[in-house]
């Protein structure tokens, strides 16, 4: 077999193999870089020294908090992750006034594990009536990570409480195009928010692929086809 043989033999198994298992991993989930690669809407920074309990990876995490100047209105939040209207109060919670979000799409194969780290804190009494609360969307869909009736830990900082870093991991179900979003909202009176505020810090969002697949059967006959009929045209030759 010539060198321009096994080039064809090479770039074949490139073709077929590589898509089966290749994806595109999450850009600066880490926000080293600030929030490229993120779009935002409201109230959201970037904490470059230790905040609460992080960050967990690097020197830098985000922080989207309630209550700011931007923030964005029930319909404005759902617009934004197109959720439909209803979504965040269905969720049980109480009835969202405002809050302030970041979301990424991002193409992952099935099998692929995407983990984040993430710290709900709050200045609410815990738990309080006024349920502020922290969610993230994973393939349209609008899941709570923590409100006043979680878990918490006294906090050296303005917000008294946080429920400490904690790690969140989601199997990707099938390949495509997937949009991950974060998002901290107010429970309360619209236009009644005083000083009570609540805050979601993320850092290490990560996109895994696991080890290489064994090439599924049809892949296996294609490329053994295709190793045969360049060797039976050797053979000719």
């Amino acid at each position: 077999m010539n060198i321009k043989r096994i080039l064809l033999f090479l770039s074949i198994i490139s073709l077929v193999v590589i898509p089966l298992h290749q994806a595109e991993a999450l850009v600066n989930g880490g926000f080293e870089s600030g929030f490229t690669g993120w779009t935002t809407a409201g109230d959201v920074t970037i904490d470059t020294s230790l905040f609460g309990s992080g960050p967990t990876a690097g020197l830098q995490e985000a922080r989207l908090k309630t209550n700011g100047p931007t923030e964005q209105t029930l319909s404005q939040l759902q617009s934004f992750f197109s959720l439909p209207a209803g979504t965040l109060n269905g969720l049980g919670n109480g009835n969202v006034d405002e809050g302030s979000a970041i979301k990424q799409t991002f193409a992952a194969n099935a099998g692929d594990v995407l983990s984040f780290d993430w710290n709900f804190l709050t200045r609410q009494t815990t738990p309080d009536v006024l349920n502020d609360f922290a969610y993230v969307v994973l393939n349209g869909q609008a899941i709570t990570l923590a409100n006043t009736h979680s878990t918490f830990f006294p906090t050296a900082t303005t917000y008294f409480h946080e429920t400490h870093f904690q790690t969140y991991t989601y199997n990707i179900p099938t390949t495509g195009n997937f949009t991950l979003g974060f998002s901290v909202v107010d429970v309360g009176i619209p236009g009644n928010h005083g000083r009570i505020i609540s805050a979601l810090e993320l850092d290490n969002i990560q996109l895994v692929t696991p080890s290489s697949p064994v090439p599924e059967p049809a892949t296996v006959l294609l490329l053994g086809s295709s190793f045969l009929g360049m060797m039976g045209f050797r053979r000719k030759s």
